[in-house]
């Protein structure tokens, strides 16, 4: 009884240094994925608001880490706004480190000529898309 008393107490010496870095590295690799998308959005973007003639388009994004499937997301949001036509939303999501677009959707709100699409796997609507993309998002 006391042997396996002293090798639980080892294997707890032992091990805790090592779930700790794995805290650490996730921690780092989290803060490098949000690093990378500030600086994406910064460049693509440079402030979330660009007008023109015709109208105003807003912009935002969110990233996400996935611990799962190692990768960082970038979802970049924008908002079109017109004079006289509808509103017109697009939301994109990438893997930052490969520049690939996992999905696309863009279209307006009565979803006229919508395009919606994540990884080949075609939606119907926004609330779709979004629930859909949570397998990135979310962990």
């Amino acid at each position: 009884m006391d042997f396996t008393k002293a090798l639980v107490a080892c294997l707890f010496v032992v091990t805790y240094p090592a779930h700790s870095q794995s805290n650490q590295e996730r921690y780092a690799l989290q803060e490098r994925c949000s690093k990378q998308a500030a600086a994406t959005f910064k460049a693509e973007w440079g402030g979330n608001t660009v007008n023109s003639n015709g109208g105003q388009i807003r912009a935002s994004y969110q990233n996400h880490y996935n611990e799962r499937l190692n990768k960082c997301f970038y979802l970049e949001i924008s908002t079109t706004y017109k004079r006289g036509a509808e509103t017109f939303k697009t939301l994109r999501l990438f893997d930052i480190n490969e520049n690939r677009e996992y999905a696309t959707f863009a279209g307006t709100e009565t979803q006229g000529d919508l395009i919606c699409s994540i990884d080949e796997v075609h939606c119907s609507s926004e609330q779709e898309f979004l629930r859909l993309l949570d397998r990135y998002m979310k962990d």
